[in-house]
């Protein structure tokens, strides 16, 4: 039985729809912070390729370009498949914005969520 879906959005392959996500069960928004920057969104990021600030724009588009072929490649997508690995590549501005949430998360939040974890 699956309680709840910590993400932000719905997982389209549950065999419910109706499984709750981070919104439905966060009565706060601490609480809704708190899960998202706990759980969800490190989750996000368990394979992530980051470029650094100052690369050439051109250069940083041939790259996304690159992974986005990829993660269309049908061969690829085989392989995946045989090795159970799922494939939901985030773009390059979701990826950014996601980075910008998390360096961006305020202090009295960084605080509660290094207790919680460090309880854990």
């Amino acid at each position: 039985m699956i309680l709840a879906q910590l993400t932000d959005a719905g997982l389209p392959d549950l065999p419910k729809n109706n499984i709750p996500t981070i919104a439905a069960i966060s009565r706060t928004e601490e609480q809704r912070q708190l899960l998202r920057l706990g759980i969800s969104a490190p989750s996000a990021f368990a394979k992530l390729y980051l470029m650094p600030p100052g690369v050439d724009e051109k250069r940083a588009q041939a790259m996304e370009s690159a992974f986005t072929e990829t993660f269309r490649d049908s061969d690829f997508l085989k392989d995946a498949e045989k090795a159970k690995i799922e494939i939901r590549p985030l773009r390059g501005m979701k990826t950014g914005s996601l980075v910008t949430q998390v360096l961006q998360t305020p202090a009295d939040l960084k605080i509660k969520l290094k207790n919680i974890l460090h309880k854990s």
